[in-house]
């Protein structure tokens, strides 16, 4: 459980990475923008996963 948890944070922290990114206009080139795009969506689906929104029922708390 505590480890779901540390992957849990690890995730929020590279989607804040990537928003903060895209939003400060830190994607110079549109690679960099596709890249940090990549980062932020692959982000969101891991914390799905871990949340168990893809089976429909979390999998910690009531």
């Amino acid at each position: 459980e505590s480890k779901r948890w540390s992957l849990y944070q690890a995730e929020l922290h590279v989607v804040h990475n990537a928003v903060i990114g895209l939003v400060d206009g830190e994607a110079q080139s549109d690679l960099a923008g596709v890249r940090l795009w990549i980062q932020f969506s692959t982000a969101i689906i891991k914390l799905k996963k871990l949340n168990g929104w893809t089976s429909g029922k979390p999998k910690w708390g009531d």
